[in-house]
């Protein structure tokens, strides 16, 4: 869910009315999580590493490539049938507490390899089942302290953790009851976490699109450039928005989808910046 209003199917078109921020689904039955729970205890694998730091073998849970996706937000927040694979793709080795996104997890340097020797690392023990949002979000943590530690790390790679350890918040406001004692302050500390962690993830990818070659996190420079501008004007930063928003318009080799988003992305800041104005 997003600036566009309710998350989007694929293959739905987009909604018109404008949201100033996303807002979280209603959260399922007690009765409904557990069958939820159940189904992603199915679809989980176990993945095998070796630690590039200390070579210790460890394994870590995956979501399997089966599972339905759904959709996505219009951050590009992937959204898949009952398993938020958000919780899932940070390696986290048990003996000597590196941790990172798969993607990045072997690129590290032999000097940043001593940096995360140097550390104070806590124990960590792999989850038996599932992991809830509270497990996985250690791990996201870790991963951004690992980064934090080491010289040589990728702009890029910092600005996507903090994007998906937004991303998990978002998925963890979804699921959050109502009914629970205190769920106006628990909604507001995640909704913190979440727009902290964006904005570090934009801020990044900003920093990243000057430094860095294409593919960025996985992307090319058209889709970087609209996920960069959904997280701009979520900020209201809507010069740099629009500025975004006309290369992709304007580009003839754009997918369709993706220029047909821009458009509304573009007619959503125009409504934004008008009202503003009077």
């Amino acid at each position: 869910m997003g600036l566009f209003g309710k998350g989007k199917k694929e293959e739905a078109a987009p909604a018109a009315a404008p949201a100033a921020a996303p807002e979280a689904a209603p959260a399922p039955a007690a009765a409904e999580q557990e069958e939820i729970r159940k189904f992603e205890a199915s679809n989980l694998m176990n993945r095998s590493f070796e630690c590039p730091v200390c070579g210790e073998k460890f394994t870590a849970k995956a979501a399997k490539s089966t599972i339905r996706r759904l959709g996505s937000d219009d951050d590009l927040r992937p959204k898949h049938e009952q398993l938020d694979t958000m919780k899932y793709g940070v390696a986290y080795c048990p003996k000597c507490g590196y941790a990172s996104m798969e993607r990045y997890f072997k690129d590290i340097t032999d000097s940043d390899k001593d940096a995360i020797r140097n550390m104070q690392n806590p124990e960590y023990q792999e989850p038996e089942g599932p992991y809830t949002y509270d497990q996985a979000l250690v791990r996201y943590q870790q991963a951004i302290k690992c980064i934090e530690a080491r010289k040589n790390a990728l702009v890029s790679e910092k600005a996507f953790t903090y994007l998906r350890t937004g991303w998990l918040m978002r998925g963890k406001m979804e699921c959050v009851s109502p009914a629970i004692e205190g769920y106006d302050a628990k909604m507001a500390k995640l909704k913190k976490i979440e727009n902290a962690s964006l904005l570090k993830a934009y801020e990044g990818f900003y920093e990243a699109k000057q430094k860095e070659n294409y593919p960025i996190a996985g992307m090319d420079e058209m889709t970087l450039d609209f996920m960069i501008a959904v997280l701009a004007a979520r900020f209201e930063k809507y010069d740099v928005a629009s500025k975004l928003i006309s290369n992709i318009i304007t580009d003839r080799d754009v997918n369709p989808r993706l220029k047909d988003k821009a458009r509304e992305l573009k007619d959503v800041i125009i409504a934004k910046t008008k009202k503003e104005e009077e």
